[in-house]
């Protein structure tokens, strides 16, 4: 876009000089100055382990919800009481897994989210692994020595 901007600028300001000359000779030549607008901003990102700012919850303390491809919901409930021998009819689904609240604001209030899809075939067992990540903000106060002793 900038670089259309500058193209653009150049050519309109060739056709200016161009239309305003006089005479030829001397006064046929001008200058012309570019600016290149470097207004660019870099945001700072820090990355770790979430299990640095709060603890991390068990496999088994998150909530799965089931629902079929045409959006029946199956089974909402904790992991851990999932019976993995429940029969599911063949064809297609959805599985959410979630720990913690939306929304919900504070100091080790984690929210993991993850979803993703999967097929159910008949006579076998199929693994589905729900990849969750951090799903809100999380924040960490550290202060120096100084500071803590000073307050």
């Amino acid at each position: 876009m900038k670089t259309l901007k500058l193209v653009l600028f150049t050519a309109a300001v060739s056709l200016l000089a161009l239309s305003c000359s006089k005479e030829p000779g001397k006064d046929s030549q001008g200058f012309i100055s570019f600016a290149v607008d470097s207004s660019v901003t870099v945001a700072d990102v820090t990355k770790s382990n979430v299990s640095d700012y709060t603890t991390l919850p068990s496999t088994g303390s998150f909530t799965i919800a089931v629902a079929s491809s045409d959006g029946t919901s199956i089974y909402e409930g904790l992991l851990s009481a999932w019976d993995s021998s429940t029969a599911l009819t063949v064809g297609n689904y959805t599985v959410s897994a979630y720990y913690g609240a939306e929304g919900t604001e504070g100091f080790d209030q984690p929210y993991f989210y993850g979803s993703t899809t999967f097929a159910v075939v008949g006579g076998e067992t199929t693994a589905v692994s729900v990849p969750v990540s951090l799903a809100n903000s999380i924040v960490k106060v550290s202060c120096t020595t100084a500071f803590k002793n000073y307050f």
